[in-house]
């Protein structure tokens, strides 16, 4: 505003809309993250969402596109059974052999993207409604 004063007003007005839009991204996870439910993470990356809404989240640093060693997956058998999830946030889709045998554990996937880039198509508003249309099948 002190750079271009001439354009206060519509500053204003479209501070006033992407903050609207991010109070209601906001209303809408809280709305639907109401239970301690456990939830697990591909990456350290959701503790934010964790602690804004009271996710019992635990985390391990697994890549979407590389199959977890059996090293990996001995190490994961064992959180699961302090950490009892049926959820899995992931940033992106996994290797399919990944989702097959998390299935085959009782866990399923949901995908969250933290929208760290630019996405294809969409912006980040839109990619964090596809998100919490994704993660509201946790709670359900």
């Amino acid at each position: 505003i002190k750079k271009q004063p001439a354009a206060k007003t519509t500053f204003e007005k479209k501070y006033e809309l992407l903050s609207n839009e991010l109070l209601a991204l906001d209303a809408n996870l809280k709305k639907i993250m109401t239970s301690d439910k456990p939830v697990l993470a591909s990456h350290p990356v959701y503790q934010y969402l964790a602690r804004r809404y009271g996710i019992n989240l635990q985390s391990v640093m697994w890549e979407p596109e590389t199959y977890p060693s059996e090293h990996e997956w001995l190490d994961f058998e064992n959180l699961i059974k302090q950490h009892s999830a049926e959820w899995m946030i992931w940033e992106a889709e996994p290797d399919p052999k990944t989702i097959q045998r998390l299935k085959a554990m009782n866990i399923q996937v949901v995908l969250f993207s933290p929208a760290m880039n630019r996405p294809e198509s969409g912006d980040f508003i839109s990619v964090m409604q596809q998100n919490i249309k994704d993660f509201a099948a946790l709670y359900q």
